[in-house]
């Protein structure tokens, strides 16, 4: 018990700080109330947390706890859960007591056990009612009143909805199905208005790969860490996958049509003539089906070795040529709507961004302080803090263990555009770029440089260098790249690329999008 009792009382409020900033003052009261009668007032973890409002100055220590054990960190991330779930609980009974008249919030001072303990209103899926379930804890009805006064929920309540519905089913034991997921994720499309995709992504007919969505994951999570600590005995089911799979959906060799001789020396012609400019051009167009099909058949070293042209100063315009034939129509789509997404995205970061870097950079975009970065990049830096990367990446360590890393916000912003000042420092940091990509496996992938040298910005990928005086044209070349070439997004900063694919120029893939995405695109649109 001892040692449970230096997890509970190890950093917790200030792991928190971010969501904890968000209170008012008596939300705070009550906040830091709650987390010392429960870290403070009783050895027994199930014990009655009311009485708890007189207490509102609270000196909240830190302690460190250094452990390489793994069922100890199971046990101490699963206390952790449990704080905050109580935590909010506490607060949200008030919040929804003071928001619906007439209604009268269960009471969070009944006792609360370790794992949630309601009681059930049923075990079967026929009669699954989102609204019982929901009744059942104190926090719940905080998501009910939000979607009565607001006809929506915001992220608070989405995190409430899947610790309610989780909490429920593990409570009594379901094993739930993957048609059951689905059955759960339209039930809250049609109770909340909510995109079942936030929830559930079923895989693609065929695909060996595992489904996704916050509430598949959160479910799975939670059972795993269960199942490891001895909590459940429940039987093996698949996680989440991280596999990623390629972007662009290149032709099948059955429909690349039959290559007559006039298509045949046009290849041969473009694999060594660099002019006249013009033709070039004309034959790269008619060439297009005969190098997507060779494109999707070698690596990407051999790709710029068998077509050099793309090394070309003006290779940028082979890459326009190749998209606009990819996705007719969407060649400008990026920058015809930039100025209004500028527009609508400037709230979203005010009401969702609490990583204190990205805060600061928040402040130069609300001042419109541009004196170090343009305004269109501080606003690709801060889409990395509300599309921060989910995937972990394996990684090797000095001592050669495979160890498993998850990207921070900054190695999603450097994975996209990286700062050089001096020109004698460029190939040191890509050197360093490279080095640290390849130690977790995988390949440098197109990305931005932004040179303060000399004010221009470098698309970088492969030794290649396509220069550009303006941000924005080397953001949208970087994009088309990846479906010119058939490259895969870098893990790091993936749900970025897929947000600009999906919401400025409206490609769907079979390329599996993150909840965040999704929601933050249906923000957008409102």
């Amino acid at each position: 018990m001892e040692d449970l009792r230096k997890i509970l009382s190890e950093d917790y409020t200030l792991q928190e700080q971010s969501e904890y900033d968000t209170y008012s003052e008596i939300e705070k009261s009550q906040y830091q109330a709650t987390y010392t009668t429960l870290t403070n007032g009783s050895d027994n973890f199930s014990a009655p947390i009311d009485n708890i409002d007189n207490n509102p100055e609270v000196n909240l220590g830190v302690r460190t706890l250094d452990s390489s054990i793994d069922i100890f960190n199971d046990i101490k991330l699963l206390i952790k859960e449990e704080v905050k779930k109580r935590v909010a609980e506490h607060c949200c009974s008030h919040l929804s007591h003071d928001s619906a008249e007439g209604s009268t919030p269960s009471s969070p001072s009944s006792n609360t056990s370790f794992i949630s303990n309601p009681p059930s209103p049923s075990v079967t899926f026929g009669s699954f009612d989102i609204d019982a379930i929901l009744q059942l804890f104190p926090s719940g009805n905080f998501v009910i009143n939000e979607f009565q006064q607001l006809n929506r929920i915001g992220d608070s309540s989405r995190a409430i909805l899947l610790e309610c519905i989780t909490n429920w089913l593990l409570k009594n034991n379901q094993s739930v199905t993957r048609k059951e997921f689905q059955y759960i994720a339209t039930k809250i499309h049609d109770r909340f208005n909510e995109d079942p995709n936030i929830y559930f992504i079923p895989p693609k007919k065929g695909s060996k790969e595992n489904p996704s969505g916050r509430l598949y994951c959160r479910y799975y999570n939670l059972k795993r860490r269960h199942r490891k600590i001895g909590f459940c005995a429940f039987n093996n089911e698949p996680g989440c996958s991280s596999s990623s799979i390629y972007v662009n959906p290149v032709l099948d060799e059955e429909e690349v049509e039959f290559l007559n001789d006039d298509i045949s020396v046009d290849v041969k012609w473009l694999q060594i003539h660099k002019e006249p400019w013009e033709e070039v051009k004309f034959k790269w167009q008619q060439t297009h089906k005969a190098r997507q099909l060779d494109i999707k058949k070698q690596n990407f070293p051999d790709i710029l070795n068998i077509w050099p042209l793309l090394k070309h100063s003006a290779g940028v315009t082979l890459i326009n040529i190749d998209f606009e034939i990819l996705f007719p129509g969407k060649q400008s789509l990026l920058i015809e709507k930039w100025d209004s997404f500028k527009s609508a995205i400037l709230p979203v970061f005010n009401e969702k961004i609490k990583d204190k870097n990205c805060h600061d950079l928040l402040c130069q975009l609300n001042k419109k302080n541009f004196l170090r970065d343009p305004e269109d990049i501080l606003i690709i830096n801060l889409l990395h803090a509300i599309l921060p990367p989910t995937t972990r990446q394996a990684a090797v360590s000095s001592e050669k263990k495979k160890k498993f890393l998850k990207p921070t916000i900054k190695d999603s912003q450097q994975s996209l555009v990286v700062e050089v000042g001096e020109v004698n420092d460029f190939n040191p940091t890509i050197d360093r770029i490279a080095t640290k990509v390849r130690q977790q496996g995988q390949n440098l992938q197109p990305l931005i440089i932004q040179c303060r040298y000399d004010n221009t910005y470098l698309v970088y990928f492969n030794e290649i260098k396509y220069k550009f005086q303006n941000f924005l044209p080397a953001l949208d070349t970087c994009f088309k790249i990846f479906f010119a070439l058939n490259l895969k997004y870098p893990i790091q900063c993936k749900s970025v690329w897929l947000f600009i694919q999906k919401f400025f120029f409206q490609i769907e893939t079979s390329e599996r999008v993150s909840p965040d995405v999704i929601i933050l695109i249906e923000s957008l649109k409102k």
